[in-house]
């Protein structure tokens, strides 16, 4: 796969890795937020907490609004990237699942029993119903990819079709209408248009792999730096390039 993009992020513990509509987004520390364009820029970064330690951050490529969950901390917190001025804190007791979805004014979470939707504005609860629980593997604007008795299906408005990959215990998965791709801290997977490639990282190497985001034609991965906390980097590959690539390819 091309590298479209590489950016090194020092001084900065990055671990959380999300995209919206016109941003990709990181964890700036343990305070706030870094919001990238497609090309790695950085275009600006956002205040959010003094101890804030982000357990998930949901968002979609249908708006900027997203969603921050602070699970250690109890907190939901809503905000506009497009207008960060106003951010709405929520105090919730739940723990907040895989699982997301929204409307342009509603955004719906799961935790263990029930679905809850919210008020986008302000943050009021609109109703909480029970659900049949899945697994929830990642989701995007739309779908989501779960696993039931150890195998790995989609979902989109409330049909399902299984697909043919096999579901591994020990790999993370991210996707999108094209890919899959499954990866632990030492290499990806990337299955789709007929082919499917592994990618490792090179033995020499100090880098693991912390996120994977999977979009259209572009996969972007956050790497740490494994001998230093606050050292990582932010890699964009051409997905489109993934026929042309030889197996077993390693990052160095």
């Amino acid at each position: 796969m091309t590298v479209i993009n590489e950016f090194i992020i020092e001084n900065n513990d990055v671990y959380m890795l999300a995209q919206s509509k016109n941003f990709i987004i990181v964890n700036d520390n343990y305070s706030g937020l870094m919001l990238l364009d497609k090309d790695l820029r950085v275009v600006k970064t956002i205040k959010i907490s003094k101890e804030l330690l982000i357990y998930n951050l949901y968002s979609s490529k249908k708006d900027d609004q997203i969603v921050v969950f602070d699970g250690e901390n109890q907190t939901l917190f809503l905000l506009d990237l497009t207008n960060s001025s106003n951010i709405v804190q929520m105090n919730r007791k739940e723990i907040f699942l895989n699982w997301f979805d929204s409307g342009a004014d509603w955004f719906a979470l799961r935790d263990g029993n029930n679905e809850y939707r919210f008020s986008f504005m302000n943050g009021r609860e609109l109703s909480c119903t029970p659900y049949c629980r899945i697994n929830s593997l990642s989701y995007t604007d739309e779908e989501f990819l779960f696993k039931k008795n150890g195998e790995m299906y989609i979902s989109r408005d409330n049909t399902k079709r299984k697909i043919a990959q096999d579901y591994t215990e020990t790999m993370d998965y991210s996707f999108s209408e094209v890919y899959i791709v499954e990866f632990d801290e030492n290499k990806f997977i990337v299955s789709g248009n007929n082919k499917t490639i592994e990618i490792n990282i090179s033995d020499k190497s100090n880098w693991i792999i912390r996120k994977v985001l999977v979009r259209e034609e572009r996969l972007i991965l956050l790497l740490n730096d494994s001998t230093q906390a606050a050292k990582n980097k932010l890699i964009s590959y051409d997905l489109l390039s993934l026929v042309n690539i030889k197996d077993n390819t390693s990052i160095k």
